[in-house]
């Protein structure tokens, strides 16, 4: 009887740690790359090398890399709504939330100030879809 009591526990303990191996893989591994934006936005005009270089990254999923390239871009153009949003929505995709709405917010400052109107809206969009997972995670 015993040693029915013994694997049974083992059985149930087996179950519980792979149960919870599933729930930590999908937290930090593979499972947690739900992107909330899978496209930059384009430039307009088409911009400089590094802003060109941090789309390509984005759209590969590398968004640490795209951060990067979009830092640069913001260094030579210090103006680029573009490159500012880009930039907040690969911090959102990390989930660096607070930086990604600080970019946003920068990025809607650039838009308002150059008459333009149609990137306002988008950046208002995507700080509802922030929002929403915000509450969703807090829920």
């Amino acid at each position: 009887m015993e040693i029915q009591q013994f694997f049974g526990f083992f059985l149930l303990l087996a179950i519980a740690l792979g149960g919870m191996g599933v729930m930590v893989w999908a937290y930090v591994g593979s499972g947690s790359q739900a992107v909330l934006f899978p496209n930059p936005v384009p430039s307009q005009p088409p911009g400089a090398e590094a802003f060109q270089a941090g789309c390509e990254a984005f759209e590969q999923g590398h968004y640490a890399a795209a951060i990067a390239a979009f830092e640069r871009e913001l260094r030579s153009h210090p103006k680029s709504a573009e490159a500012y949003h880009n930039r907040g929505l690969a911090f959102a995709n990390l989930r660096q939330d607070d930086k990604a709405v600080e970019n946003l917010l920068k990025a809607s400052q650039e838009y308002a100030e150059a008459d333009r109107p149609e990137g306002l809206a988008q950046i208002q969009e995507q700080l509802e879809a922030l929002k929403a997972r915000k509450l969703a995670q807090s829920s």
